[in-house]
């Protein structure tokens, strides 16, 4: 392979490798965010049904109040998970660091290949590596348009 050629290929591997690294870190802050979401309304909700039960058996107005409350931040919570769609957002990042790691894994393999790469076949690695990422914003901006 010749020197142009070779600095091609390490410009696709090192954009695939700093891309894969960007995706993980998405993909954890989402997968963090969409558990979090989840568990605080479900904690909430948990937290009002038990503070609503309580206030029946001990007549303690004040939780019925504190379950009202906490009901209420269940219901804002919640929204907040859907309007945010981190866990959408999540699995559009695993989507995306699975199409990678493929890529990745081609390049790797076709390395293996005595035989040096074309121009044509780094051109058409790169262009792979362009689609995911034009799939992927195609995605990102679905989840964020009105329907």
């Amino acid at each position: 392979m010749d020197d142009q050629n070779t600095s091609r290929l390490g410009f696709v591997t090192g954009k695939t490798t700093e891309s894969v690294q960007y995706f993980r870190r998405k993909r954890n802050r989402n997968r963090l965010a969409a558990s979090l979401f989840v568990g605080a309304a479900a904690s909430l909700s948990a937290v009002a049904t038990i503070a609503l039960g309580a206030s029946k058996m001990t007549g303690a107005e004040w939780l019925a109040l504190a379950a009202l409350i906490a009901s209420g931040l269940a219901t804002i919570t919640g929204a907040l998970e859907v309007l945010l769609a981190n866990r959408k957002l999540w699995h559009i990042n695993n989507t995306t660091l699975a199409a990678l790691d493929e890529l990745q894994l081609d390049v790797d393999y076709r390395k293996t290949d005595p035989q040096p790469l074309t121009t044509a076949e780094i051109d058409a690695l790169y262009q792979r590596y362009k689609k995911i990422l034009v799939d992927t914003d195609k995605a990102w901006v679905e989840t964020f348009t009105p329907k």
